[in-house]
């Protein structure tokens, strides 16, 4: 282990740290407790890792006092290498809220997430579907060294650097690109 090389991860919840229920029709439910956390602690990985829940909720549930708190603890740790697990209906909007704290000018602040739990997915007839969630956790520790002082979004192999580039999941689907391509909404 390198002990130059450390990592922060702050756990704010979305479909990566929730369970799948079919009966409510493929909605996630927050779990009580990070498997995020339990999963990166698991790893032997080549750098230290901090980890740092703030919550557990839905994105579209996350509230300014959620989001005041995650600066604050990014702020806090004072480390240059930053990784948020955020859900993804509302990652943009999070990336557009730590791209304006000049507090954080300094950082590498790389967000993930999945469109699956971080348990995989049953569907409605028991069938179990790996999840993109270990992997986008793998891939956004990993690009977090890689980069400059900005903010991320690394999702499914890619990342973006916010806000010349973006990466959106709304009720239409998924959207990535250059910004001055970005579908108008």
């Amino acid at each position: 282990m390198d002990p130059n090389r450390r990592l922060a991860v702050f756990i704010m919840g979305g479909t990566i740290d929730s369970r799948n229920d079919p009966s409510l029709d493929g909605e996630a439910v927050p779990l009580e407790e990070s498997l995020v956390k339990r999963y990166l602690e698991s790893l032997r990985l080549s750098f230290k890792v901090s980890i740092h829940q703030i919550c557990l909720k839905d994105s579209r549930a996350v509230s300014d006092e959620d989001q005041a708190r995650l600066i604050s603890m990014i702020e806090g740790t004072g480390e240059m290498h930053n990784m948020v697990t955020y859900g993804t209906y509302k990652m943009d909007s999070a990336a557009r809220l730590l791209v304006a704290q000049r507090s954080l000018r300094d950082r590498v602040i790389m967000l993930t997430g999945s469109m699956g739990t971080i348990l995989g997915t049953v569907d409605r007839t028991g069938r179990l579907s790996p999840s993109d969630a270990q992997f986008n956790l793998g891939y956004a520790a990993g690009e977090v060294f890689r980069k400059q002082p900005g903010v991320y979004i690394a999702m499914n192999g890619d990342t973006f650097r916010y806000p010349d580039e973006y990466w959106k999941h709304d009720e239409t689907g998924v959207h990535w690109g250059k910004t001055d391509t970005e579908p108008s909404p």
